[in-house]
């Protein structure tokens, strides 16, 4: 009883009781505490509210937590995920800004750009994609996930002829191709 009457100031009590709840079977109440502890500047907290967090369909509140306290994130180590984070509560201008920040520190990672690809697909910024996908082909030039959604990026821009070349490109590489009906997502 004594450890829930704390003061909204004492942040590492916070994570104690974050913790309590969590071995108790109470993630989003171990959340709550993570976000209390994250907004009183400890950079753990961030650490716990990331690892938690999926499953508990909080994104928006972890969105704005996040982007309240930005510098307490280890964007290096998480950029990936808070790209898709960011992405998922349509915050497209931050989640790009992710991405570039990853590819900055990891090269022209193949996945990477594929990911980023295909938001920019969902997004309609047809013109993006292509350009992130002929990065992505510049770097495994014949990757078949990426030369699939390069091809519906074409398509997709009226861009007929380049999408035809494209996909009979990807029927060279793997004529099974043929007969299935590949999506940007689920080839690789």
């Amino acid at each position: 009883e004594q450890i829930t009457r704390l003061q909204s100031s004492d942040a590492l009590l916070r994570m104690k009781l974050g913790q309590r709840y969590e071995w108790t079977g109470h993630p989003n109440e171990a959340f709550d505490q993570y976000a209390i502890a994250l907004q009183l500047k400890h950079a753990p907290a961030a650490e716990e509210l990331l690892r938690l967090n999926p499953g508990l369909y909080r994104d928006v509140e972890l969105a704005n937590l996040l982007s309240a306290n930005r510098s307490l994130v280890d964007s290096r180590k998480h950029g990936r995920y808070l790209a898709g984070l960011f992405a998922n509560v349509n915050e497209f201008d931050t989640a790009k800004g992710y991405y570039e920040e990853v590819l900055e520190q990891l090269g022209e990672d193949v996945e990477v750009l594929h990911e980023y690809g295909l938001l920019m697909l969902d997004l309609g910024r047809l013109d993006e994609a292509m350009v992130i996908y002929d990065r992505a082909a510049a770097a495994k030039p014949d990757d078949l996930k990426t030369l699939v959604a390069t091809a519906e990026a074409q398509f997709r821009a009226n861009r007929f002829d380049q999408s035809l070349k494209t996909y009979a490109r990807v029927l060279q590489l793997d004529p099974c191709l043929l007969y299935t009906s590949p999506s940007p997502r689920d080839r690789g």
